[in-house]
């Protein structure tokens, strides 16, 4: 009987790994269990440089766009991503600080193709919390090749924006602070911003939480969603919850954000 229970409660461990892992969010205990993971931390170098996650790689923002937030073309991002030790098919963990940062480079990886990406649930301070191994030393990585299978899909140009600015079956949320947007934003979209969806400790919000916070602003899976920010980081963790937690089926990021869109203005 003792011998049941044990098999028992293994497969109800396993299911609650792969549970976690369905919706692309994993837990800092399930990452210190985990093989075969490339762990990508997705802070500023200096912040990386004082501590991170050991054998975890660095890809900063600033390594895959430009000035105003605008993804670099995509070979170029596929060669940052490649020289990290990353393929289209690697298993990637990805986490910042608060999460902004690790929701930007999710939407990313997920544009050009990978897909096994998932984000660490309470990022970093998580990671400590378990006593998850640090350093401050970089990891030896064996550079690869990221093939990019672009998924357009998931990506607003400025021009499809205008488009759906009319439109009754689009929805356009501004992911900035409440003060951002007051000060201006683009056409009828909604205020949501992405403070919202985490809690204090930088875990995401549980799903019937994030559902009723986005239904009682009109944003229902019924329609074509398009997040922006400022740059496209905030809007990054927005997709995440979005498309992940959510299960929304329209989901697009407009990568210019409000940087590129208030130049018109």
């Amino acid at each position: 009987m003792k011998h049941v229970k044990s098999v028992t409660l293994l497969l109800i461990s396993l299911l609650l790994v792969q549970i976690s892992f369905a919706q692309k969010l994993i837990t800092a205990k399930e990452l210190k269990t985990s093989k075969d993971v490339i762990i990508v931390d997705a802070r500023k170098v200096a912040d990386y440089t004082k501590i991170h996650i050991k054998n975890a790689v660095n890809i900063p923002k600033a390594q895959y766009q430009n000035d105003i937030g605008l993804l670099k073309p995509v070979n170029a991002v596929a060669s940052v991503l490649g020289n990290a030790g990353i393929t289209s098919n690697s298993k990637i963990v990805v986490y910042c600080k608060s999460g902004t940062n690790a929701g930007r480079l999710f939407w990313v990886l997920t544009y050009l193709g990978a897909k096994n990406v998932y984000i660490l649930d309470g990022q970093l301070s998580a990671w400590m919390a378990v006593r998850g191994p640090l350093t401050k030393v970089k990891p030896t990585v064996k550079k690869a090749s990221f093939t990019p299978a672009v998924n357009s899909s998931i990506l607003a140009k400025k021009s499809y924006v205008k488009s759906k600015l009319n439109s009754s079956t689009t929805i356009l949320v501004d992911a900035r602070k409440a003060d951002d947007y007051a000060e201006g934003h683009i056409g009828k979209a909604v205020n949501i911003p992405k403070e919202k969806l985490m809690n204090e400790n930088h875990t995401f919000k549980d799903k019937a939480t994030l559902s009723a916070l986005f239904k009682s602003a009109g944003v229902t899976p019924d329609k074509e969603v398009i997040v922006y920010c400022k740059t496209g980081s905030r809007a990054g963790a927005m997709f995440f919850v979005l498309t992940e937690i959510l299960k929304y089926p329209k989901v697009k990021v407009y990568d210019g954000s409000w940087n590129e869109w208030s130049v018109s203005l």
